[in-house]
């Protein structure tokens, strides 16, 4: 499962396939059967114009014959050459050859730079890929004049922007979508990403209103009752989520990514046994899915299974080796498994990472549990200046608790610090308050051993 905002505009895209294909025969070939010509036309054909109505009639196989000797060797005309490279990508889309087809259209931008089609084309194939890399290729396209049909053309390389931008940018989202509206009129679909974006720029209220409007027209989409469980829960109103997800997942259990929003509404209440079926039914039909393997993994680790939750961010982790959050799961993980060297390697590469770039990690809660868990690892793998260091950044977060003060008490212990271990020790005995009896007793001998230590 991707974002919720990509799921939601998961339509646009694929109608941006469909328009960009359309876009791949010229205007002289569209609405004709195949082979024909517009009366008119009194020009010879040439041999792209024939691998082009083959292209159009759908023999792809038969198109790329046609078309990979005419992009062999560099033609005098750069803008020919760069529409046999674009019909190539084409083609090779048709044939599913993905990495082919990334190479065309990057060959048909070398030789035409100004080619709409070619720079919509791969920041399309892009999007899955190199988000950033797919936003730089629309953007360009955005500025050029299609070929073909160039007011739909245009308009949905705007929606698929706008769905690029929305989580992230959603102002630059808001004003693509416009022009895009501006272009062609308002569909249904853009109605769904205006409440998103609306969402995604804080006006919570405005984008549930829209998705309830839309309800009420369509009371059984799927997709709807996704997108506004999600305000749902972000505003804790987790029984009308519930409900609303298990009456859509009973009318349309084709649209899983539902099983993964309940998933979620479970987890935020306390239900995390609920979630499990869910989230491997979700797993097991998608599992590359890195949204619904975190969350699985998650809930794993929540419910006692922390070497399956292990091996699941181990999958996660080869494919994003420096993400913050999952390197710090992994470490708690490891810690439930008492592995509290690997536990500590983990979380020390992702404090490295945190330190260098603060934004990468923002919620408060996050910090406090990656220092907090990085600071019992080093206890038991007895470096007390280390858990001094992690407890040290975590009280730039969060006041000190009961275990926090026993962990100073004894990595000072440990260091001979007589004085800061009497005082840290006495500190923790006062906030126990009888609540953790196996540590106020070691805290007491302690103290009356320390009384003869200087």
């Amino acid at each position: 499962m991707n974002s919720p905002c990509f799921l939601s505009f998961r339509r646009v895209v694929k109608e941006s396939v469909f328009l960009l294909l359309l876009c791949a025969i010229p205007s002289h070939a569209q609405n004709l059967p195949a082979g024909t010509r517009p009366p008119d036309s009194v020009r010879e054909e040439t041999p792209l114009m024939k691998a082009e109505d083959v292209l159009a009639a759908g023999d792809a196989a038969k198109a790329m014959v046609l078309l990979l000797p005419l992009t062999a060797q560099p033609g005098p005309d750069a803008v020919a050459n760069g529409r046999a490279w674009y019909d190539l990508g084409i083609a090779n889309e048709a044939l599913r050859n993905g990495a082919a087809a990334e190479a065309a259209y990057r060959s048909a931008i070398a030789a035409d730079p100004k080619q709409f089609e070619a720079h919509a084309a791969l920041g399309r194939v892009l999007i899955n890929k190199d988000r950033a890399a797919s936003i730089t290729e629309l953007e360009t396209a955005a500025a050029l004049s299609p070929a073909a049909n160039p007011v739909a053309a245009k308009a949905e390389v705007l929606r698929t922007l706008a769905s690029l931008h929305a989580d992230h940018e959603p102002a630059k989202a808001r004003d693509e979508l416009l022009e895009a509206i501006r272009l062609t009129g308002e569909t249904r679909e853009d109605t769904r990403m205006t409440a998103w974006i609306a969402a995604r720029m804080g006006d919570t209220k405005d984008a549930e209103a829209i998705y309830r409007r839309m309800l009420q027209a369509v009371p059984s989409d799927p997709e709807i009752v996704y997108s506004l469980s999600a305000i749902l829960i972000a505003q804790e109103k987790l029984g009308e989520a519930e409900s609303m997800l298990q009456a859509a997942l009973e009318a349309h259990p084709e649209y899983t990514p539902n099983n993964a929003q309940l998933a979620r509404v479970y987890m935020q209440s306390g239900q995390q046994e609920k979630a499990v079926p869910l989230l491997e039914r979700e797993h097991a039909k998608y599992p590359k899915d890195a949204a619904v393997t975190r969350m699985l993994a998650d809930v794993c680790n929540r419910t006692g299974d922390a070497p399956r939750a292990d091996a699941l961010y181990q999958v996660l982790l080869a494919d994003s080796p420096n993400d913050i959050g999952l390197l710090s799961a992994r470490g708690d993980a490891l810690i439930r498994q008492k592995r509290f060297a690997e536990a500590q390697t983990s979380l020390q590469h992702a404090d490295v990472l945190f330190l260098a770039r603060p934004s990468a990690f923002p919620a408060t809660d996050d910090r406090v549990q990656l220092t907090s868990s990085l600071a019992f690892a080093a206890s038991e793998n007895g470096q007390p200046a280390a858990v001094l260091a992690a407890l040290d950044q975590r009280l730039e977060y969060a006041d000190e608790t009961p275990a926090t003060l026993f962990l100073r008490a004894t990595a000072h212990d440990h260091l001979h610090h007589v004085a800061q271990a009497r005082s840290f020790y006495t500190q923790f005995i006062a906030a126990a308050q009888g609540k953790f009896p196996d540590e106020e007793w070691e805290a007491k001998h302690r103290l009356i051993a320390l009384a003869h230590e200087k």
